[in-house]
């Protein structure tokens, strides 16, 4: 059994669904564990035990995590990195001798990777994919109770744009182009109809600064993952301004929502987008390019329906999890591989360090691909109802009470 570790950042993120398709389309042969940075820090002399039994811990946030967690090369662990973007590209990236290799989502950041001296051989591309059961296209019904649910007349044009503050900086997701644009359509009567629906938390001083338009955005800061869907349903069409992505992984939701899709060439768009068949592609920092396209899509409603069905075809055809993370497996064989001093640790030494308890939480966890899983789902949604198995092991084991508090609070 080929053992992965996977440390991810929130459940409910990005991050959290990259580790979750893993673990639900790994190949036999393969066993997937997943814990997020918090349990791991809330634990960390079990979860560098842990490390050092796994084949490969696969870091999905960016790449210094593993650093942050000062694995180092003695500990003979082959790490996997991640680079999902880079804001400032006049810094050179350094992988650290002792990484296996390093996961990037997009080409861009392939060749960035290249050009800055990552060998080829320890660079693996994997593409963001999207759950095309998850993210449907919209019947008129569905349409009708998502504008119902998010206080939306059904004669508005809506357009989408959802992210997280925190992940703006050095405007990153292009929102001055996005705060321009909306005001010209406030200023503009034939552009009344025109609404926005922002979700992501902390955009709220943004949107109370500009009161010119905050009359025209409804905003949501805070989506479960039964509605996210449904924010989609409510929309015309999906806006992207960024000016570094690597998705964005909203741009596939929309495409398997069957949105019509206007964005800045970057990320996956520049791998899997094409300019007015999937998406009207917009220069970046260009208001004008922006509101262009949205007026476009307003008044051309064949236009509109032609994006919508070639980016649903594109997301089902191409960027299905299930599609697009058959890739990973061979990443994780080939860095597993590349770490000749690598080593596992005997069970009679986990014995020794852990005691009986640890030793069985460990067996436990490497023989059951969504042990994790499990703790994450009870810790999150069932508040503190920890599997009653989960809270005897963490109870016995060395500093589980630590990680058995962090997981109730989370």
């Amino acid at each position: 059994m080929f053992t992965v570790l996977i440390v991810f950042d929130h459940f409910d993120w990005i991050l959290g669904r990259w580790a979750q398709e893993i673990s639900k389309n790994c190949p036999k042969g393969f066993n997937i564990l997943y814990i997020s940075d918090i349990q791991a820090r809330a634990n960390l002399p079990n979860f560098r035990l842990l490390c050092r039994a796994s084949d490969v811990v696969h870091f999905l946030p960016q790449h210094h995590l593993a650093d942050l967690f000062s694995i180092s090369e003695e500990e003979h662990t082959a790490i996997l990195a991640s680079i999902h973007h880079v804001v400032e590209k006049d810094v050179d990236f350094n992988l650290p001798a002792h990484y296996g290799g390093v996961m990037v989502v997009a080409s861009e950041w392939h060749s960035y990777c290249t050009q800055n001296g990552v060998p080829p051989e320890k660079l693996h591309l994997v593409f963001n994919g999207v759950s095309t059961k998850e993210f449907t296209p919209a019947t008129p019904l569905n349409k009708r109770k998502a504008r119902e649910l998010f206080g939306i007349s059904g004669e508005a044009f809506v357009i989408g744009f959802f992210a997280k503050y925190s992940s703006n900086f050095n405007d990153r997701k292009g929102t001055r182009a996005l705060v321009d644009a909306l005001t010209r359509f406030a200023d503009d009567p034939a552009m009344a109809r025109v609404k926005a629906l922002i979700t992501g938390p902390g955009w709220g001083d943004l949107i109370q600064s500009n009161p010119h338009i905050s009359r025209m955005i409804h905003y949501y800061p805070f989506l479960n993952g039964n509605d996210l869907h449904k924010a989609f349903h409510a929309l015309d069409a999906y806006l992207c301004t960024s000016k570094v992505e690597g998705g964005p992984a909203p741009v596939l939701e929309a495409w398997s929502s069957g949105v019509a899709v206007v964005s800045t060439d970057v990320g996956i768009v520049r791998d899997y987008g094409r300019h007015e068949k999937n998406v009207l592609k917009i220069a970046t920092n260009s208001t004008e390019s922006a509101i262009f396209a949205v007026k476009d899509l307003m008044v051309r409603e064949e236009l509109r329906e032609k994006l919508a069905i070639a980016g649903l075809a594109t997301a089902r055809n191409e960027l299905e999890w299930s599609i697009v993370i058959r890739p990973i497996f061979d990443a994780y064989r080939s860095v597993a591989a590349s770490s000749p001093r690598r080593r596992q640790l005997s069970p009679s030494f986990l014995r020794t360090r852990l005691g009986a308890s640890g030793q069985r939480f460990l067996e436990r966890a490497r023989s059951r691909n969504d042990w994790f899983l499990e703790v994450q789902r009870s810790s999150i949604h069932r508040g503190s109802g920890l599997p009653r198995v989960v809270h005897s092991v963490l109870k016995r084991l060395p500093g589980g009470g630590v990680l058995r508090g962090a997981l109730l609070r989370r």
